[in-house]
């Protein structure tokens, strides 16, 4: 006879009927079987991979960009050139924000950059009360996520 708490119909009831039904499908044997004869990628265990020959031994400043150093010289191009400060800044300020950075943080950046140039984008934007901030940006797309979702005659989802 199982447990009255999994046979009543209370929410708590229902929940771990779910999680214990779901578990239980997971440890079966032959679903067990069947991912461990599966070959898809997911299923493999992950190697370490020598990093390859390349031409340009000083382009790499890590170790994995000699990956992408490789796929670049067997297309035969040339990887581009470092990029000064104020066009990362100008990069990350678009990627983040969609806008340009003000005159101000550019020249924050800048001096931060010249300092010390690993440590000059930590903390970048934290601080800012600019309404292009990432941080203010969840609120608009939640509410624009929620407006579109179909509810075809009901309240909430589906």
């Amino acid at each position: 006879m199982p447990p009255t708490f999994l046979t009543t119909r209370t929410p708590t009831g229902i929940l771990l009927r779910f999680v214990l039904g779901s578990l239980l499908v997971w440890s079966d044997p032959l679903i067990a079987k069947e991912r461990a004869a599966s070959d898809h990628w997911a299923f493999t265990p992950p190697q370490r991979h020598e990093a390859p020959a390349v031409r340009d031994a000083q382009w790499p400043s890590r170790p994995h960009d000699t990956f992408v150093l490789q796929r670049i010289e067997e297309a035969q191009l040339e990887p581009n050139p470092v990029a000064d400060p104020r066009t990362l800044l100008r990069r990350l300020s678009f990627d983040l924000t969609g806008l340009p950075p003000n005159p101000d943080e550019v020249t924050a950046f800048d001096k931060a950059f010249r300092e010390n140039p690993d440590t000059s984008l930590a903390g970048h934007g934290s601080g800012s009360t600019s309404p292009a901030t990432p941080r203010t940006k969840p609120i608009s797309w939640a509410t624009t996520a929620n407006f579109s979702i179909p509810t075809r005659g009901s309240i909430g989802i589906g």
